[in-house]
């Protein structure tokens, strides 16, 4: 006759009675007695000599991957500022291209200086008399390429012949 083991049947084997052959190498077991709660200090902070963990020693270890997407990035925004800068260059090269030709500014106009308390209305007016001040205007603000209405005693300006 052979005996029936009765009970539950053990499903993983024993663990060995001094834990030392289940211990991750490198890691110390702690006693009950020496718990606190707290992680020890082995494993929070680096050891000595090691500079890990200072201020300003962190450093970034990045995988190829990584690296290849930082130098994108870097160059991605290389490209983008240039071309701003490049845009704007061709923008003041264009505006200062656009004025009319100094062959036709001389063909019908006359140098005036800006005297005190003159405005462009004032100095459409003396310039034709009979024309549309508005028009005369816009024909002075063109003709000089001025930012806006606002002139200067002293100012050198092209208004069209009377």
């Amino acid at each position: 006759m052979t005996a029936i083991a009765t009970g539950p049947v053990p499903l993983r084997p024993a663990v060995p009675a001094d834990r030392s052959a289940s211990r991750v190498p490198g890691r110390r077991l702690m006693p009950a007695a020496e718990f606190t709660g707290r992680m020890p200090q082995s494993l929070h902070s680096p050891g000595p000599g090691s500079r890990a963990g200072t201020r300003g020693s962190r450093r970034v270890a990045l995988t190829h991957r990584g690296r290849v997407v930082a130098a994108c990035a870097f160059t991605s925004l290389a490209v983008a500022v240039l071309g701003v800068v490049g845009v704007g260059a061709a923008g003041v090269a264009q505006a200062a291209r656009s004025g009319p030709s100094l062959a036709a500014v001389h063909r019908n106009m006359r140098e005036i200086v800006v005297r005190p308390g003159d405005t462009l209305w004032a100095i459409a007016t003396r310039a034709q008399p009979t024309a549309d001040p508005q028009a005369t205007i816009q024909e002075i603000i063109e003709a000089n390429a001025l930012p806006g209405v606002d002139i200067q005693p002293g100012e050198r300006l092209w208004v069209p012949r009377g």
